[in-house]
């Protein structure tokens, strides 16, 4: 092989998307790292959330605490009512900064945003609040918030601890439900504290 051409070939680029979502190509793939860990389920569709007429569309939206103002406000979730009774978390696993490769909490993580159950008739707006809304608050860096729906076959319990913000313990939410949600969507977006 020649001078010139060893420069003509060069790598083949690589076309895979750069950063957290690399290793896989789900477009909820940067929110699955946390959730799996977690005992959600990988794949899930996609929950249809706006803030007015802003739709969030799975981790492709990046907001900015100072900026965007509008994010103070709970969102418009609406969801299929043939799936009944339906409950919602909302919480971010990167507080106060990111952890590792984003799989696990971070020290003050997961904090819990919102938690409502008890959601009838396509919309989270009637639902029982738990806990109610928070918007994001990062203090520094980039955060994931993020949005799971279950369908709800039961009445819902709480940890003992109940719905403690700080350091929520979301696994044990869910294996003390495990039998009463089941997860049927999900979705998340990025603020940073800029």
């Amino acid at each position: 092989m020649t001078k010139n051409q060893s420069r003509s070939r060069s790598p083949a680029r690589n076309s895979r998307p750069k950063g957290p979502m690399a290793e896989n190509s789900s477009a909820l793939a940067d929110a699955e790292l946390y959730l799996k860990s977690c005992g959600v389920p990988e794949g899930l569709p996609s929950l249809p959330l706006s803030f007015g007429n802003r739709a969030v569309n799975h981790g492709s939206a990046q907001f900015q605490k100072k900026a965007d103002l509008f994010l103070q406000k709970p969102p418009a979730i609406h969801f299929d009512p043939s799936l009944g009774r339906c409950s919602l978390v909302m919480l971010d696993p990167d507080a106060p900064a990111r952890a590792g490769d984003g799989s696990g909490p971070a020290p003050f993580g997961p904090w819990l945003h919102w938690l409502v159950t008890d959601c009838d008739g396509g919309s989270v707006a009637g639902g029982r609040q738990l806990c109610s809304y928070m918007g994001p608050a990062p203090p520094r860096g980039n955060h994931r918030y993020i949005f799971v729906l279950f369908q709800q076959l039961g009445d819902v319990q709480l940890p003992p601890v109940g719905v403690e913000r700080r350091q929520w313990d979301f696994p044990a939410f869910m294996s003390l439900n495990q039998h009463v949600l089941k997860p049927v969507a999900a979705n998340f977006f990025y603020c940073s504290s800029q």
